[in-house]
């Protein structure tokens, strides 16, 4: 019996107010969006269409730079490739689920493997921002062939010791000055926290 082909998942991505380019807004009127200006031409490799991406959502990082991006499992309708074999423009999508904390698109396994073998930086950089594994992150922050990705991991890293040792010892400028803020955002923190006195008691 020959194994079922598994099935094709394409993500769309929203700003967190729901507004895309130009301040459209796909969903305001429910479920399924409809691109305004559709036009089939696969020659056009930007606009005139909804984008989406196969593989994983982060690959949408590629092609546009969201500030706080909420992504969606949907599914389109009349796809016409775009610029690369991940990437789709379509007349028409359905959401069918917002991706949650607990999705498993953002599961450690398949965010540690974009962050190692993703080609494009940004996606790799984005998945690192999605990381919360403080012992990957520090992994990647030493140990990462590309400097831009031990900077992002830098960014998220809370061990000084670990920060300190970046900030003198890494290859990269940029990845040195980002462990230096990093390791003062960190010191500024603590320094902000209230400290409480210990209270004391008379015996008796």
């Amino acid at each position: 019996m020959s194994k079922k082909k598994p099935k094709t998942q394409y993500y769309y991505s929203t700003e967190a107010d729901g507004t895309t380019y130009g301040g459209f807004r796909p969903f305001d009127s429910g479920d399924v969006a409809v691109a305004p200006d559709w036009n089939p031409d696969p020659r056009i490799e930007c606009g005139q269409g909804l984008h989406v991406v196969t593989g994983h959502p982060l690959r949408s990082h590629e092609f546009v730079k969201r500030a706080n991006p909420v992504y969606y499992e949907v599914q389109p309708r009349e796809l016409v490739p775009a610029c690369t074999g991940r990437k789709y423009r379509c007349h028409s999508l359905r959401r069918l689920r917002r991706l949650r904390r607990n999705s498993p698109e953002w599961s450690l396994d398949r965010l540690g493997k974009m962050v190692q073998e993703d080609a494009d930086r940004y996606v790799r950089r984005a998945a690192v921002g999605r990381l919360e594994d403080q012992k990957l992150l520090g992994k990647i922050a030493q140990e990462g062939t590309d400097p831009d990705v031990r900077e992002a991991a830098v960014g998220r890293l809370e061990d000084q010791k670990l920060l300190g040792k970046i900030a003198q010892g890494d290859a990269d400028r940029y990845v040195r000055e980002a462990a230096i803020k990093r390791l003062e955002k960190l010191q500024c923190a603590e320094e902000a926290r209230p400290r409480h006195k210990a209270r004391h008691t008379d015996g008796g």
